[in-house]
């Protein structure tokens, strides 16, 4: 890796106020299992220890720097440049996969309480790492999974179709595969549905879980017992499907796409009862930032295959290639999913090998 792009990164970071930190390579998996989502989960590298615990490479930095920030926490605003280790597919007719191990480099932001000016500092950083790699004219798509849910909240939508969405979403799917599944079929299994249906999904899952210990399940495909009962029921419930009224309306509201400013205009046109009111205080830090709100693309759409993500998100996309540079967004459960009080939090992650092809190794 060129070590002047290194030195650049290094020092934006440090200049902007964040401390380089480099967590252990070596993480429990749990975490990761339950946070990060199936695209990262499918993709890790797994062990285990001589007592049977299940550890990964470091498969990426958010979920590493937010334990080390719940264990001992210095400040809140951490940096990092290293390598993680997953799989990663081939390019686009390359014929062969890119490296398991790449080097990562980003910011996690954890406890700044104005959430609107944090988010737009965020993505205006995310900008001055493309120009420090000479990166020019990218593309910059900004999302709002907070908006979507509030949304989505409005229709009565199960939680189950809200995840499948975001899920396929994440992955670049389109509606017309999600709604594809609507009605799943449980007459094969009417005992386990009726249990499953029931009413009562926290029982409905421990039972399945009991079944699964006396059996001798331990994992499959790196789950638990705990989260393959959870699946269980997820999938009982998603079988009452959505109503073609609710795809329409969740495919309008989808497919919304225009510069961001332009977004709002049209968002409080079409859904006027949706509050806004975050998302333009957004939009006025991000001007007085001194960004072009006219090269930004707003996408109702967007969101980024991992489960703790809950607000505004982003991504910066190379101006040839259309590989994604940079991406990022608010997480602010994560530190209460890992067992602490839930903080304020957003951040970036960067491709270094990337940024480095699309701007020029120097």
């Amino acid at each position: 890796m060129p070590d002047a792009l290194i030195r650049r990164l290094t020092t934006l970071f440090k200049n902007e106020g964040f401390q380089l930190i480099d967590p252990p390579i070596l993480q429990p998996v749990a975490p990761f299992m339950a946070l990060s989502g199936e695209d990262v989960r499918q993709r890790m590298y797994l062990t285990r220890d001589p007592e049977g615990r299940e550890f990964c490479l470091r498969p990426d930095f958010t979920i590493p720097t937010a334990r080390q920030h719940v264990a001992a926490p210095d400040g809140g605003r951490y940096a990092y440049l290293g390598p993680v280790f997953r799989h990663r597919p081939q390019k686009n007719g390359s014929g062969q996969d890119e490296p398991g191990e790449f080097v990562q480099g980003g910011i996690e932001w954890f406890g700044e309480a104005d959430t609107a000016k944090a988010d737009a500092t965020i993505l205006k950083l995310a900008l001055d790492i493309t120009a420090t790699a000479h990166v020019h004219r990218a593309t910059v798509r900004v999302g709002d999974i907070g908006l979507q849910s509030a949304f989505l909240d409005s229709l009565g939508l199960a939680d189950v179709w809200r995840r499948r969405l975001w899920q396929h979403q994440g992955r670049g799917g389109d509606l017309a595969a999600v709604f594809a599944t609507n009605g799943t079929d449980t007459a094969s299994f009417p005992a386990l549905a009726t249990l499953m249906t029931s009413g009562d999904a926290e029982t409905a899952a421990s039972v399945i879980e009991d079944v699964l210990k006396l059996a001798g399940t331990e994992t499959v495909g790196g789950r638990g017992p705990q989260e393959i009962a959870q699946r269980f029921v997820e999938k009982a419930l998603a079988s009452s499907g959505v109503s073609d009224e609710q795809q329409a309306a969740i495919t309008s509201f989808m497919a919304i796409s225009a510069p961001l400013s332009e977004a709002m205009s049209l968002l409080e046109a079409e859904f006027p009862t949706l509050d806004l009111t975050l998302a333009k205080r957004r939009m006025d830090e991000m001007a007085a930032m001194g960004l072009d709100l006219s090269t930004v693309q707003f996408d109702a759409g967007f969101t980024r295959p991992l489960d703790y993500h809950n607000g505004f998100v982003f991504e910066v996309v190379a101006p040839r290639s259309g590989e994604k540079l940079i991406g990022g967004g608010r997480y602010d459960a994560l530190t209460e999913r890992l067992g602490a009080s839930a903080e304020p939090a957003v951040g970036l992650s960067l491709w270094l090998d990337r940024l480095i092809a699309a701007g020029g190794a120097t």
